[in-house]
């Protein structure tokens, strides 16, 4: 496969050379005599802010708390970034790789530079620089990997910031400590907190929780994940989210033929076809504020697309936790096996405007889609 060479400006998908579009490398490089590069990685929100610290990727930070970032440095490169975009929380929409210098100096010293992409090791896209594209400035914003219509995407931007690291930082909303050397920690420092946090709870079959009072404090984003495994063989799993009035009627849905709930406040990460693999196998975002005041229910089920049926699945879960903190809130762990084709996991159902609560429900059913289900459903709204 031939290299892509993305030019200034440029936009492309992020599935036009990584064929997951989830997992790769990035390796970067400055030819820069006497210069003193920092390389940072800003986990920006819709806004393009840093309205969590933990999520700048840098020297003093090599990882975000979550794992979808970390410092990786690719043979031949001098620095570089292992990405797992599933594990972002929905807050995050914006990876931002930054370049700066630490002292004295002008980007127009540079002779040249790179950002390469790498595929299970392989390079299969760079984006080239030079000096010569830049003057007095200090820092730069090499390159945007962002998120739309539930798309992740690339820019190649190569514009040019006035100020070093510390500027960038303020620049997108995060928090210096001017007093500190660029040696120590730019970012001021988490108070922990006098109340550790709870334990998960773990729920049996027809209990039901309010989100609040588990949690400790009212949220905002959480996502569901899923998961399964197999016993023999792989079987073709898939979850869905269905969006329903107070009278029990469809208003939308969110499964692997769409991805995004129609108000965006729902988002579906992506189809595992077979099962593969520890943690979540399918995860679904939800931005509780901003869910349409029109629907009370959220229902997730699972079908076997394929009409296999369930008895070579085992340990399965549905499991709620907080975007924001990554915390598990709750978990509903169930006996899947059996000669259903699908099962209704769990609901939210929200009760008083903005308060929700967890139902675990854990009943099997036969049906192919989501669209099968809807008879069967009825009985627990």
């Amino acid at each position: 496969m031939a290299i892509m060479n993305i030019s200034r400006g440029q936009r492309i998908k992020l599935t036009d050379i990584i064929s997951s579009g989830n997992d790769f490398q990035l390796g970067i490089a400055c030819n820069s005599p006497g210069l003193v590069i920092d390389f940072s990685c800003f986990g920006l929100d819709a806004s393009e802010k840093l309205s969590d610290d933990r999520y700048m990727t840098f020297f003093n930070q090599p990882s975000t708390p979550c794992g979808a970032v970390s410092l990786s440095t690719p043979t031949g490169d001098s620095t570089g970034f292992a990405i797992t975009l599933q594990k972002l929380p929905i807050t995050i929409h914006h990876l931002t790789i930054t370049v700066a210098i630490d002292g004295s100096g002008t980007m127009s010293q540079l002779k040249n530079g790179y950002v390469r992409f790498l595929s299970k090791g392989t390079e299969v896209a760079r984006f080239d620089f030079t000096g010569t594209d830049f003057s007095a400035e200090r820092a730069l914003m090499l390159l945007d990997i962002y998120r739309k219509d539930n798309i992740w995407r690339i820019s190649a931007v190569g514009q040019g910031f006035n100020g070093g690291l510390d500027a960038l930082v303020k620049h997108f909303g995060g928090t210096v400590d001017d007093s500190t050397p660029l040696t120590q920690p730019l970012l001021s420092p988490s108070i922990p907190s006098s109340h550790p946090p709870k334990s998960p709870i773990s729920l049996a079959k027809g209990q039901k929780i309010s989100l609040e009072k588990e949690a400790g404090k009212k949220l905002t984003q959480v996502f569901m994940g899923l998961g399964w495994d197999c016993t023999y063989g792989s079987i073709d799993l898939d979850a869905s989210c269905m969006l329903l009035d107070r009278n029990g009627n469809l208003i939308d849905v969110v499964w692997f033929g769409k991805l995004e709930s129609d108000d965006g406040s729902i988002i579906h990460t992506g189809d595992n076809v077979t099962g593969e693999g520890e943690g979540d196998d399918e995860k679904i975002l939800v931005d509780l504020n901003n869910i349409p005041q029109n629907v009370k229910t959220l229902m997730f089920v699972v079908n076997s697309f394929s009409g296999e049926s369930f008895s070579e699945v085992e340990n399965a879960f549905c499991r709620l936790v907080d975007c924001q903190t990554e915390r598990e809130i709750a978990r509903f762990s169930l006996s899947a096996q059996g000669r259903h084709t699908a099962q209704v996991m769990a609901k939210l159902c929200r009760h008083n405007q903005q308060v929700w609560e967890m139902h675990a429900i854990g009943e099997n059913t036969r049906g192919r889609t989501f669209e099968d289900l809807l008879p069967f459903i009825q009985r627990f709204l």
